[in-house]
């Protein structure tokens, strides 16, 4: 189901429209804020990583999720990443540290081939976006990958983000996947509400 807004555009214009200006914001911040914002990220999860951790190795321009895998890496907790294969998303058991892995043409890092797992095994999934709002809306990137991903699971899902990236509405549509919790550092392990 598609909606319009009062301003009469679609949905995917509302997007672009979005993901134009939220781009455009974090480029503009400092690398430091990215860091900062990770190591602030794990007081607000320690509570929520349980059992295996399905997380994003973070691109230019997005929270840093470094800090995070250091973590976990630390207190021998399972860490599982995707893998672009096609049009859809493989999580991937990690091997070793995040920081050494080679990078793909976006510069994310690439987890090693090994053992996969589907998103229903994890204890909770750590979800990136450019966008979310506090009833759930999430904006990715465009190509749709999280989405497909976490279709009907109903493991514990929290969006990562800076605070820049909360907004009062993300347009959605149909295949628009929601996102119970969020984890902004400054602002908390917020609940949405759906």
């Amino acid at each position: 189901m598609s909606t319009t807004s009062s301003s009469g555009a679609d949905p995917q214009t509302r997007k672009r429209q979005l993901r134009k200006k939220l781009s455009a914001l974090l480029a503009s911040l400092p690398p430091a804020r990215f860091q900062d914002a990770g190591r602030a990220a794990i007081p607000l999860l320690e509570s929520e990583l349980c059992g295996p951790v399905a997380l994003f190795a973070s691109r230019v321009a997005e929270i840093d999720t470094s800090p995070l895998d250091d973590h976990l890496f630390q207190h021998g907790i399972e860490r599982w990443y995707p893998a672009i294969v096609g049009d859809h998303l493989e999580f991937r058991l990690a091997q070793g540290r995040m920081r050494d892995w080679p990078t793909d043409r976006w510069g994310i890092p690439i987890p090693p081939d090994g053992p996969t797992m589907n998103l229903s095994e994890a204890g909770v999934i750590l979800v990136p976006g450019l966008a979310f709002d506090r009833s759930g809306g999430r904006l990715g990137y465009g190509r749709g990958f999280y989405d497909r991903a976490l279709g009907d699971t109903h493991t514990q899902r929290i969006g990562l983000a800076l605070a820049e990236q909360l907004v009062p509405e993300v347009p959605t549509e149909a295949h628009d996947r929601r996102i119970p919790f969020l984890a902004i550092p400054g602002l908390g392990l917020l609940t949405c509400q759906q």
